[in-house]
């Protein structure tokens, strides 16, 4: 699977949902801030599988985009990505919370 960021791009157009599904991975592995862009497409597939892993890498990638996007996200079609969204959230926020309570970026 190509690692950078233009060619997974590309390969996010593919007709077969599993290569679409491994690019979304390898978005999130990439932990690239201009993967979350990318990722946001992804949650705009219309296969339940991409967009699931499109919430699992947005959860390793992080930050205050991909909190908003996991927040779109739980306006989902699939139930399961609504609570998979929702547990990421949770679990986002409470690792948040202790780092802004000692003034941590």
């Amino acid at each position: 699977m190509p690692t950078d960021i233009p060619r997974l791009q590309a390969a996010l157009t593919s007709e077969d949902s599993s290569e679409r599904e491994d690019v979304v991975d390898a978005l999130g592995e990439s932990r690239r801030p201009r993967a979350v862009e990318l990722l946001r497409l992804a949650l705009e597939d219309a296969d339940e599988d991409v967009r699931e892993a499109a919430v699992d890498a947005l959860a390793e990638i992080g930050g205050e985009t991909a909190v908003r996007l996991l927040e779109q996200a739980l306006a989902d079609q699939d139930e399961s990505i609504r609570q998979t969204a929702e547990q990421i959230l949770t679990q986002l926020r409470d690792q948040i919370r202790p780092r802004a309570k000692r003034g941590l970026p």
